[in-house]
């Protein structure tokens, strides 16, 4: 696989690229974030993006001749965790629900994106942006969709349950008062 956008230009150039496409891409989700009213929007997905492509770029070539060896997979196991770590301060809970858990799963997700990016899976950085883009965008309806067909079961479930139990109680009470 070729990690690198334009073979024979100047290594800056392709850097910037990297770093832009995971700045745009990161874009892509924050707008829709930022459509749907969410605390996470646009500007905190391009920097959660822009900012892990950094952070990768500069783990695999910040260090070349410094003499010192570095591990990549070491500094993107902790972008991953330093994501995490922002995306739980999304995740908050009120009585009975839990919110903020996509924009956790989304800001983790876009980290992905920028690292990718930055190591020039560019199709793969595109190709999860799409995915990830889809399923805020047309799940939600499905889900909500989903929730009120539940609903609806349950209240009617409810109702028949209601109806039926006074007729149950009085064959219930007849059947005790009859037997003394």
């Amino acid at each position: 696989m070729n990690m690198s956008f334009l073979n024979g230009w100047p290594v800056e150039i392709d850097l910037t690229l990297r770093l832009l496409l995971a700045y745009f891409l990161g874009g892509i989700i924050g707008w829709d974030r930022e459509r749907d009213g969410q605390a996470a929007g646009l500007r905190t997905h391009m920097v959660v993006a822009a900012g892990s492509a950094g952070f990768t770029l500069l783990f695999i070539f910040g260090f070349v001749g410094v003499g010192t060896g570095t591990d990549a997979a070491r500094a993107a196991s902790q972008i991953i965790t330093g994501i995490g770590f922002l995306g739980a301060g999304a995740i908050w809970r009120t009585h009975s629900q839990v919110r903020g858990l996509t924009t956790a799963a989304d800001l983790w997700a876009v980290a992905a994106i920028g690292m990718m990016a930055a190591v020039g899976m560019w199709y793969l950085a595109c190709l999860l942006t799409f995915l990830i883009f889809i399923t805020l965008r047309f799940v939600r309806p499905t889900e909500e969709a989903l929730r009120a067909r539940l609903l609806r079961k349950r209240k009617s479930s409810e109702i028949s349950s209601a109806a039926t139990s006074p007729m149950k109680a009085e064959k219930d009470n007849s059947k005790h008062s009859s037997g003394d």
